[in-house]
């Protein structure tokens, strides 16, 4: 039920669990990768197109980067920002299936009210069965 809330919705799932501050989190970085991903799109067409406009032996159309950048700027602009454009869209993936992830281990977690974990060191002759200093592993459900 929550993993599905999740996946419809970012942060349904966080909200389910009563986990409030974790919504702010997930939107925010979610919107700053959907963002990023859309603003590096928009460069990367903006040099794909200056390039073409170059190349077309079109004495009428110019790009704006004639000025500033030479042919091989361009393609080496344009490629990095190809890059950095499906680095982006991964990781937006990336970042959706996380918050997915949260949601459903956090509502499987709910039902330990108390979890302890310690680790002590243990003298010799205090661990059961061993001789010499040894750490003992406490679990408490």
């Amino acid at each position: 039920m929550v993993t599905r809330r999740a996946a419809l919705l970012p942060g349904w799932g966080q909200w389910t669990n009563r986990a409030y501050w974790k919504i702010p989190v997930v939107w925010g970085g979610l919107g700053w990768m959907a963002y990023q991903t859309s603003r590096t799109a928009d460069l990367y067409l903006d040099y794909r197109n200056a390039y073409r406009w170059r190349t077309d032996n079109d004495p009428l159309t110019r790009d704006p980067f004639e000025s500033t950048d030479s042919e091989a700027s361009l393609l080496q602009k344009r490629d990095l920002l190809r890059r950095s454009r499906d680095a982006y869209a991964l990781l937006t993936l990336v970042a959706y299936g996380i918050q997915i992830l949260d949601a459903h281990v956090d509502a499987h977690l709910k039902g330990f009210e108390r979890l302890d974990f310690s680790v002590r060191p243990a003298l010799p002759g205090q661990a059961p069965g061993l001789g010499g200093a040894a750490l003992t592993w406490t679990y408490r459900f």
